[in-house]
């Protein structure tokens, strides 16, 4: 969850940084709005994939997992 909320804020700041670029200390003020959902997903799947990874977890059946928890029947 942390690596996902980085990453939508570090995507944020880049696709923004013609205004974050002068004023650096705006980037830390998230309570100010600037959250991506891309960036989110990028850092989040990426993070949990290299931690399955480490843990020598079987990597495509733990998103496998993960997909069918998120989107399974309703």
């Amino acid at each position: 969850m942390i690596a996902g909320l980085l990453g939508a804020r570090l995507y944020y700041v880049l696709f923004n940084w013609e205004y974050y670029g002068s004023n650096l200390w705006k980037i830390v003020a998230v309570w100010e709005g600037g959250l991506a959902i891309h960036g989110g997903l990028i850092a989040g799947v990426s993070v949990g994939g290299m931690l399955a990874w480490q843990r020598n977890l079987p990597t495509f059946l733990t998103f496998q997992h993960v997909y069918t928890s998120a989107c399974g029947p309703k």
